[in-house]
C-alpha cells in the first residue's frame, strides 16, 4: 500500500477503511507505521483517531493506536492521556487490552516537572501492575439481580426458621438468596461450571443443600452474604455456623457484600433508581484459616480468634480473610512474570517519580527487595523481611499482608519506644503507588481497604499522647475487627478494647438499622465505665446487655 505524507494521512486512513473485510495484517502494520510517524505532530490528533477508528477490526486498530501513543514524548504526557482516553471510549466495555503503559492518571503526571514525568514514563511497565491487578474487577460486581418467584419462596422458607418476621429480616433473607446467584454469576464469568444447589430446598431435587449452596466445577461452595451498613460500606455479619464437608471435600466459603437496600426496593425496582450491587469478596476455608493462625499467632502475645467476640457458636469471617481465585489475577500474574525477567530500574528513578521502590520489588519477588530492606532502619528492616517471608510462604495474599502488619505491630510494642516503627510507615513498604486511584497492598485487590484502614487505626493508637501502649502485653484479634489488649502496670490487670466496630442499632424514621460504625478506637472513643467497651458516638452503644 505504500507510505504517505502527513498531509494525506487522514485521507489515506479513510481510503484504507473502504477495504472493509479485506483489511490484512500488512495493512494494519502500515497503519501502525503512519501513526507512529505522524501522530505526535502539530496536526489535530482527534481527526487521526476518528479516521483510524473507522477502520474494520476496531479492536486491533485500538491496540495499534495505543502502541503509537506510547511514542509520545514524556513532556506531552497530558496529551497522551487525552488521546488514550479517546481510544478507550471506542472499546467494548468488557474488553481488556493488556498493554503495559495503560494508565489512568497521566493527567496528574502532566502537572509535575519533565524529570518527574520522564521517570514515570520509564516506570510505566512497573506502575501498570496496579492496573493489571484490577483488569477483571468489573467481573466481580453483579448489578440488577431481580428476585424470581423461586427466590422469594426460598427466602420465605428461610424466614420461617427465624424468630422475627420484620422487614429487616425479610430483606436479609432475600438478599442472602440474591448473593448466592451473584456468586454463581461471578464464577460463570470466569469460565466455571456452576450448579445451584440451594434452590433444591424448594423441590427436593438435590439433598446437598444443608452442606453447600453451589457446586463449582464439582467442588462444594457455601455462600455467605453480608449487607453494607446503612450509609457506609462497613459490615459485621459474615457469620458461618460451622465449617462443613461434603463427600470428604472441605466446603469453601465464598463471601459476598450486598448493598443496603430496603425490602420494597428489592421487590419493586424502578427505572430511575440505581440497581443494587453485590460485590464478590473471594473465598476462604477452614484449612486456610488454620494455617494463617498457626503462622501469625504469637504465644502469650497475639491470639487470633476468628470466632465471634461474644460467646456464641458462630464463626465470623472478617473481610480481609477472603482471597480472590487465581484467575482474577491472570493479567497481573502475567505482567509480574514478564517483569521478573527484567532488571528493576535504579532506586533514583523511583525517587524522581516520587514512588517507593520496595513494594514493587517485594510484589515482583525481585532480589533487589532484600538489598533495599537491608538499608532500612532496624524496625522497618525487620518488618520488610517479615513481610517477604510471609509472601514467600503464602504468596500475594490479603490475609497474609493484614496479619503481617498486625503481628509485627504487637511484637514491636515489646520494644522501647525509640525503636518502634510508626505504623504509617508500613504503607511505604506495602502500598503500590501505581496507576490506580487507590494504592494496592502488594498488587492485591483490597476492595474494602482493610489493610490501609488497619494501618490508620494502629497509627491513631500510636499517636495517642495519653495512652501508654507499652503497658499492653497480650492481644487478641477476633470477629470482624475487634482488637483487645491486656493492660498491665495498674492495680489490677484488665482487658481493654483497642479497636472495635459498633454492634448497636440506629433508630430511623422507617425503623431501626444496624450501626456497624467502624473503627472505634481507644483514645478517640470513650470507654464505658461499666463494661469497659468503647462507646459509639453515632448511636451511643457500648455492649449488649450493658445497663449504661
Amino acid at each position: 500500500m505504500g507510505s504517505c505524507d502527513g498531509a494525506g494521512l487522514t485521507d489515506s486512513l479513510l481510503n484504507l477503511s473502504a477495504l472493509g473485510a479485506e483489511l490484512k495484517t500488512n495493512d494494519l502494520e502500515w497503519v501502525a507505521y503512519i501513526l507512529r510517524d505522524h501522530l505526535d505532530t502539530s496536526r489535530r490528533p482527534d481527526t487521526v483517531l476518528c479516521a483510524a477508528l473507522a477502520l474494520p477490526e476496531t479492536q486491533e486498530v485500538c491496540k495499534l493506536l495505543l502502541d503509537a501513543l506510547q511514542a509520545v514524548e514524556a513532556t506531552q504526557v497530558k496529551r497522551r492521556y487525552d488521546l488514550c482516553h479517546t481510544v478507550k471510549l471506542h472499546l467494548p466495555h468488557d474488553d481488556v487490552i493488556q498493554v503495559p503503559f495503560r494508565l489512568q492518571r497521566w493527567n496528574e503526571i502532566a502537572r509535575h516537572s519533565p524529570e518527574h514525568a520522564e521517570a514515570r514514563s520509564t516506570l510505566l511497565p512497573w506502575l501498570a501492575i496496579s492496573t493489571e491487578s484490577q483488569a477483571h474487577c468489573q467481573h466481580l460486581r453483579v448489578r440488577g439481580l431481580a428476585p424470581t418467584e423461586d427466590d422469594q419462596n426460598l427466602s420465605k422458607q428461610w424466614l420461617d426458621h427465624t424468630n422475627t418476621k420484620t422487614d429487616w429480616e425479610k430483606c436479609r433473607c432475600l438478599s442472602a438468596r440474591l448473593a448466592e446467584r451473584a456468586a454463581a454469576e461471578v464464577y460463570r464469568r470466569f469460565g466455571h461450571q456452576v450448579n445451584d444447589i440451594a434452590i433444591g430446598q424448594l423441590n427436593g431435587a438435590d439433598d446437598r443443600w444443608p452442606v453447600c449452596d453451589l457446586l463449582v466445577d464439582g467442588d462444594p461452595v457455601d455462600v455467605k452474604n453480608a449487607r453494607k451498613s446503612f450509609g457506609s460500606s462497613s459490615y459485621s455479619d459474615h457469620c458461618v455456623p460451622s465449617f462443613k464437608r461434603e463427600r470428604h471435600k472441605e466446603v469453601r466459603i465464598a463471601g459476598v457484600l450486598s448493598d443496603y437496600v430496603k425490602l420494597n426496593r428489592l421487590l419493586n425496582r424502578k427505572k430511575d433508581q440505581t440497581d443494587p450491587e453485590a460485590l464478590f469478596l473471594g473465598e476462604t476455608s477452614l484449612a486456610r484459616q488454620r494455617i494463617l493462625r498457626e503462622w501469625f499467632a504469637i504465644p502469650n502475645i497475639l491470639d487470633l480468634d476468628f470466632g465471634d467476640p461474644h460467646p456464641t457458636t458462630k464463626t465470623v469471617v472478617p473481610p480481609w480473610m477472603f482471597e480472590y481465585p487465581t484467575e482474577v489475577y491472570a493479567a497481573r500474574d502475567q505482567a509480574l512474570q514478564v517483569l521478573r525477567a527484567q532488571p528493576l530500574p535504579a532506586i533514583d528513578v523511583f525517587e524522581r517519580a516520587e514512588i517507593k521502590r520496595l513494594p514493587y520489588a517485594i510484589a515482583i519477588g525481585h532480589s533487589a527487595a532484600l538489598e533495599e530492606a537491608e538499608s532500612l532502619d532496624d524496625d522497618a528492616r525487620a518488618f520488610a523481611l517479615y513481610l517477604m517471608e510471609a509472601v514467600n510462604r503464602f504468596g500475594l495474599s490479603l490475609p497474609a499482608v493484614y496479619l503481617a502488619v498486625l503481628s509485627h505491630w504487637v511484637q514491636s510494642l515489646q520494644l522501647p519506644n525509640a525503636r518502634r516503627l510508626q505504623p504509617k510507615r508500613y504503607k511505604d513498604i506495602i502500598l503500590l503507588q501505581g496507576t490506580t486511584r487507590r494504592p494496592l497492598p502488594l498488587a492485591i485487590l483490597d476492595p474494602l481497604r482493610t489493610v490501609p484502614v488497619l494501618i490508620e487505626c494502629l497509627d491513631k493508637l500510636y499517636t495517642q499522647t495519653d495512652l501508654d501502649l507499652s503497658h499492653f502485653k497480650k492481644f487478641r484479634l477476633s470477629g470482624v475487627g475487634v482488637l483487645e489488649g491486656m493492660e498491665t502496670g495498674t492495680s489490677q490487670d484488665r482487658r481493654r478494647t483497642l479497636v472495635a466496630y459498633c454492634g448497636g442499632w440506629k433508630a430511623l424514621k422507617n425503623g431501626p438499622v444496624k450501626c456497624d460504625c467502624y473503627p472505634l478506637i481507644l483514645g478517640q472513643n470513650q470507654s464505658c465505665p461499666r463494661c469497659d467497651r468503647l462507646v459509639c458516638v453515632e448511636c451511643g452503644h457500648c455492649s449488649k446487655g450493658c445497663s449504661s
